[in-house]
């Protein structure tokens, strides 16, 4: 997700997360930190959440500012909702 806090997800083979990080962190950013970590061994293709990187954006009507419901939704369809509050600090609220 663009914008301040931006949020980047990483799946794969930890090494391979592990590197991508170190690649990432030597960007000229200002500030990156990783929220949570989960380590879950041999992981399978069919397992991951994600199949491709890609930027991804829930804008409001007006294009301006980041619609935090429709990213909740978003987790929520990949049964991610639990990170919305470690991002966060609050609970998203299901509007199914």
């Amino acid at each position: 997700m663009p914008g301040k806090p931006g949020i980047i997800c990483v799946e794969g083979q930890e090494s391979d997360v592990d590197e991508y990080w170190t690649r990432l962190r030597n960007l000229t950013w200002k500030k990156l930190q990783i929220k949570e970590k989960e380590s879950l061994g041999d992981i399978e293709d069919n397992r991951l959440c994600f199949n491709q990187f890609q930027e991804l954006a829930f804008l409001h009507d007006n294009h301006t500012k980041q619609d935090l419901g429709q990213f909740y939704q978003y987790l929520q369809d990949k049964q991610l909702e639990r990170m919305f509050n470690l991002f966060f600090g609050f609970h998203g609220i299901d509007k199914k």
